[in-house]
């Protein structure tokens, strides 16, 4: 579970659609990673235009 403020995706020049997509696209690309390096794909990789500041929250539970 990814919770993230509007400064991670929002883009002047991108509708809020195409951004969560990109978003979901990166999450699943580097899923694998552990969490900390996960969030920081995150914040390095994300669709915003950077001009806001942003702040991601990631929560993974134990496998069964």
């Amino acid at each position: 579970m990814v919770f993230f403020t509007d400064g991670l995706i929002e883009h002047p020049g991108h509708a809020i659609d195409e951004s969560l997509r990109e978003l979901a696209e990166l999450a699943a690309a580097y899923a694998a990673l552990p969490l900390p390096e996960f969030v920081r794909a995150l914040a390095d990789h994300h669709p915003s235009d950077g001009h806001d500041d942003m702040a991601i929250l990631a929560l993974r539970t134990p496998p069964a």
